[in-house]
């Protein structure tokens, strides 16, 4: 079996146990667990901080251990959104038909 934990900045955890007999060699995704929240309900899902994954292979001969003290997510540049050519082409016909029906406006206001 594979066990997935995740920790939060208070150290409350959550965890899921996968069974390694289920996965096939060619695909890895798709494979669903029960989560246990071992904190009561305290789990905060936006400030996860760890990540810890130990079990034994499909065969329990060899053990897996993977641990992740400290998760940080950090943005390391600014993103600025570009319009898309079409959306200047429809802000364009747009000024364009305002334009024309300001100018028959007028005109019909002067006949």
């Amino acid at each position: 079996s594979l066990s997935v934990s995740l920790f939060d900045a208070q150290n409350d955890s959550i965890s899921a146990i996968f069974d390694l007999g289920s996965f096939s060699q060619e695909l890895f995704s798709g494979q669903t667990a029960a989560i246990n929240d071992l904190s009561g309900g305290a789990f905060d899902a936006n400030q996860i901080v760890g990540l810890k994954i130990a079990g034994t292979d499909a065969l329990g001969a060899g053990m897996i251990n993977f641990d992740i003290a400290r998760i940080e997510a950090t943005q390391t540049s600014a993103v600025t959104p570009v319009p898309e050519p079409s959306t200047y082409a429809a802000v364009g016909a747009g000024g364009l038909l305002l334009l024309a029906g300001l100018r028959r406006r007028k005109a019909a206001r002067q006949a």
